[in-house]
């Protein structure tokens, strides 16, 4: 849900993600998520961490769960959560723009060389 991608295809001993995060190699996990460009906070990783674990005696209840520092941290307000999407959504249409300016500019230099 926060990365658009599944943390692992099988909860099995095959899968890597699987066995490094719900083993004793979590931070093998992590470290194969971050190169992939995934970042997640200390308190994240430690919450998914706990309810990856193998074994059902190991991972937490909902009691617990919704007690994590991560679950019980911030939340943005609407507001909040409005503007910043407005923020990126104007972020990305100025990049948009100025992609399609060094590019038309390329092609006009490119065009006037020849």
């Amino acid at each position: 849900m926060l990365t658009d991608c599944l943390p692992f295809v099988e909860a099995s001993e095959t899968d890597d993600y699987f066995k490094f995060v719900s083993g004793s190699q979590p931070e093998d996990f992590w470290t194969l998520y971050e190169q992939e460009g995934h970042t997640y906070s200390p308190t994240l990783r430690d919450l998914l961490t706990l309810m990856f674990q193998h074994h059902e005696s190991d991972r937490p209840g909902l009691a617990a769960v919704r007690a994590h520092p991560w679950v019980q941290g911030y939340t943005p307000s609407c507001f909040e959560v409005k503007e910043e999407l407005e923020f990126r959504k104007h972020r990305e249409s100025r990049q948009r723009e100025t992609d399609w300016l060094v590019d038309n500019q390329t092609r006009t230099t490119a065009g006037s060389l020849s």
